[in-house]
């Protein structure tokens, strides 16, 4: 049984994992109990034909002059991560948002230097997320964490905002190591003061235990987010869906109108839905109706009224497929445009490639030059030479470096509308800064001096 945890966080360039890259990252080991076993914080350079976001830089206070110092090129610190984390593997692995923002990074960053990108889904590792435990808590636990309030007036749970209100000292927030010893702090608080909160989150680590959680019972509790909102309501599962990774659900909380009035707006659509979909892998946060009343919030539903509902979506069920419905008005899937974003796209290539892989990582940088055309799929052939180029520059011709060079200045100088940061859009996006947070001109103009080296001349 894995009871260890891998709780970690990043410093990155921007909001976008595809398009962007890591900085820094850092990451703890601990036992069952939370307490430390190990831990490691490593940084990596500035990929040539990547430039960071000035609004990043100033959250994670980054000096731009300073990300080409790092120690490692972003592929030797990829192979870096990469070896810690499966030195401590099987683990959880863990952290603040990371399924909205962590993990996806992690993906790109394996994936564009040519790893499997599921390290933290494989190698008896499973995941959950600290973000969504605090955000139940104050309505499940109410008296288990305290919420400061933000500028509007609404309770936060900024990791920056909850730990110290919580007595967490000395956060160096938007520190990777920092925000990796608030995460452990917060979630201790929550292991201790709302344990059945705690529990349902580690019984659905993984998706084939999420699945089995689910099936426990005919109707369970689910607490999610709907439009940014939490939400709480009674659900019966309709059917699997996305492949059978995902669960289709009935929200107990409205009443299934007549056949006639149903449609599929009314069924998949809007704040007020009639079916919701649970992501198995993402720990989804399922209660039996023992658990869910043993926990010291105020919800009540009708038990006779829960019942009656069950029974009418029974009988739905038996004259409509729902969950055919449901895939029938689903977006078409759409390829992606570049390679970076394609990261979910012909998962056989993962496998087909991989001895292919393995052997470029062994090589010499020689070697890997001469592999580069042995990869089957394009995106991976893409990726070999970009890694040539920022690690073994010197063993290309002068007509592979020069036509490498232009290419990383013209796809900086792009002035047409394009997924990644250019020095235009970075440079507009520094001044329009200055005029918000005067505070920072310094900062920004440092970040400005960084950005306008990389326009043409």
């Amino acid at each position: 049984m894995v009871n260890n945890f891998i709780f970690y966080d990043t410093e990155t360039s921007d909001r976008d994992p595809f398009f962007g890259q890591i900085f820094q990252l850092a990451a703890i080991q601990t036992d069952e109990d939370l307490a430390t076993v190990d831990e490691f914080d490593i940084r990596s350079k500035r990929l040539p034909h990547i430039l960071p976001s000035p609004g990043a830089l100033l959250v994670n206070g980054l000096d731009p002059h300073q990300l080409d110092q790092a120690p490692f090129t972003n592929y030797e610190f990829a192979g870096q991560v990469r070896k810690r984390l499966l030195d401590w593997s099987p683990a959880i692995v863990s952290g603040y948002n990371i399924f909205g923002f962590d993990e996806k990074y992690l993906r790109s960053l394996f994936y564009q230097n040519l790893y499997p990108p599921y390290l933290s889904q494989t190698n008896g590792n499973s995941r959950i997320d600290i973000l969504p435990l605090v955000q139940a808590a104050e309505r499940l636990y109410p008296d288990a964490l305290i919420y400061p309030l933000n500028a509007k007036g609404r309770t936060s749970k900024k990791l920056e905002d909850i730990a110290p209100a919580n007595g967490f000292e000395n956060h160096n927030a938007h520190d990777a190591l920092g925000d990796v010893e608030a995460t452990i702090f917060v979630a201790n608080l929550i292991k201790t003061g709302a344990p059945i909160l705690w529990k349902a989150g580690l019984d659905s680590k993984n998706r084939h235990e999420a699945r089995m959680r689910a099936n426990r019972t005919p109707v369970f509790f689910i607490h999610d987010r709907n439009y940014g909102h939490p939400i709480t309501f009674p659900a019966i599962i309709i059917g699997e869906i996305h492949n059978g990774r995902d669960l289709l659900v009935a929200d107990l909380r409205f009443d299934l109108p007549e056949k006639s009035e149903i449609s599929v707006d009314r069924l998949f659509n809007g704040p007020t839905r009639l079916c919701r979909t649970i992501k198995l892998a993402e720990a989804p946060l399922l209660f039996s109706s023992e658990e869910f009343y043993s926990m010291p919030h105020t919800y009540k539903w009708d038990k006779t009224s829960i019942n009656e509902k069950i029974e009418l979506w029974l009988s739905f069920k038996e004259i409509m497929d729902i969950t055919e419905l449901y895939t029938e008005q689903l977006t078409p899937f759409e390829k992606a445009e570049y390679p970076e974003a394609a990261i979910y796209e012909d998962f056989d290539a993962f496998d087909l490639d991989a001895e292919t892989m393995r052997s470029f990582h062994e090589a010499n940088p020689t070697e890997k030059l001469e592999l580069v055309n042995c990869f089957s799929d394009p995106r991976f052939r893409k990726f070999a030479k970009r890694i040539i180029y920022d690690n073994h520059y010197e063993i290309l011709g002068e007509e592979e470096r020069s036509k490498f060079s232009n290419a990383i200045l013209n796809r900086l100088n792009q002035d047409s509308e394009v997924p990644w940061i250019t020095a235009p859009r970075a440079i507009e996006e520094a001044y329009k800064l200055m005029e918000e947070r005067p505070e920072f001109r310094t900062e920004l103009e440092k970040i400005n001096q960084f950005l306008n080296t990389h326009m043409l001349d």
